[in-house]
């Protein structure tokens, strides 16, 4: 049997597996009970968890081994939710690897046809072009497209890069940071939560603008520095001499200094 012939039956048979898991007499009572609306919290867990082990190859090629496994449940999402469409006669499986397929072709005319680019910014400029004209019907608005469950950052520089579009934008990262210390002054002058809650939220959006300007992933900066400090915490814990709950806040403040050298030698 080919390489190709190998490939084809795997595939052939997760989606019998999935197929048998659901089984009403012989399925598994959780396959069996979910549906699109139950399993959404673990298709965006499953995604964070490849891209944890993704984070991880930096350090840990071993992480590879992981990565296949978070992938593998990264594609048992698509294929459970293969299945209840089919079940339903919307679509299947192979349906949404061809609609993959025909996306690819149609977004990619600088390898498939004939169109020449110059670099990432033509490729992303035609693929935002023809995704317009995929589109059956016109635009509201030129925010229209953006995923409305992302994440609040990820969102906030979405908005960003479409807004800019048309022209609403910054000229410099220089400017936004003058706008970052107006709404901090704003903040700081708010009378009530309600308001310092309002003054907070445009802050952090318009930090989100600045990493944008700037072309960070403001979603990952955030994720990043969360990690460092779940680090070092938990160095602090393993070096302090009593639970740091009996410490004083000079003592804590020792601690982290002293995890803060130790990682720099």
């Amino acid at each position: 049997m080919s390489d190709t012939s190998k490939d084809t039956e795997v595939f052939k048979k997760l989606k019998k597996i999935v197929h048998d898991l659901r089984d009403p007499i012989k399925g598994c009572p959780w396959d069996k009970v979910q549906t699109h609306q139950s399993l959404k919290s673990y298709m965006i867990e499953e995604a964070y968890e490849a891209v944890d082990a993704i984070e991880s190859l930096e350090s840990d090629l071993s992480a590879f081994d992981q990565l296949k496994d978070e992938l593998g449940d990264v594609l048992y999402q698509i294929y459970i939710h293969a299945e209840l469409a089919e079940e339903k006669s919307k679509f299947r499986v192979e349906d949404v690897a061809q609609a993959l397929i025909d996306k690819l072709i149609r977004r990619h005319p600088h390898v498939f046809g004939e169109v020449k680019v110059s670099g990432v910014e033509d490729v992303l400029s035609n693929w935002d072009a023809i995704k317009k004209t995929e589109k059956n019907e016109k635009p509201v608005s030129a925010l229209d497209g953006i995923t409305k469950a992302l994440p609040a950052l990820m969102k906030a520089q979405k908005l960003g890069e479409k807004s800019k579009q048309v022209g609403f934008d910054w000229d410099s990262s220089a400017d936004i940071l003058l706008k970052v210390q107006e709404e901090l002054q704003e903040f700081n002058e708010a009378k009530n939560i309600e308001h310092q809650e309002e003054e907070l939220g445009d802050l952090m959006f318009v930090i989100a603008q600045w990493a944008r300007k700037k072309k960070f992933n403001l979603e990952l900066c955030l994720e990043n520095a969360n990690k460092k400090f779940e680090r070092r915490f938990k160095a602090m814990e393993k070096i302090a001499t009593k639970p740091l709950v009996n410490s004083s806040m000079l003592e804590l403040e020792e601690l982290w200094k002293k995890v803060k050298l130790e990682e720099r030698k």
